[in-house]
């Protein structure tokens, strides 16, 4: 949709930015935030790595638990 979307470890959270260089919050992140997904339906995904746990962002910006890593890590 015109953005990329990108974690900022210092700030925890998940950022979107647009080729005019607008940058917007996406969603803060509990523990150190780490790589990004989609699932099929667009639903975004992001890596808690201090949770070890993988959550779903809502379009407001809230976080549902989505994966339990802590068996594999």
């Amino acid at each position: 949709a015109g953005e990329v979307w990108f974690v900022d470890s210092v700030t925890a959270t998940v950022e979107a930015a647009d080729a005019t260089g607008g940058r917007r919050t996406i969603a803060s992140v509990p523990g150190l935030p780490g790589g990004l997904g989609f699932l099929p339906d667009g639903t975004p995904l992001v890596v808690s790595q201090r949770e070890f746990a993988v959550y779903a962002i809502a379009s407001d910006g809230s976080l549902r638990w989505h994966a339990d890593l802590r068996p594999y890590a």
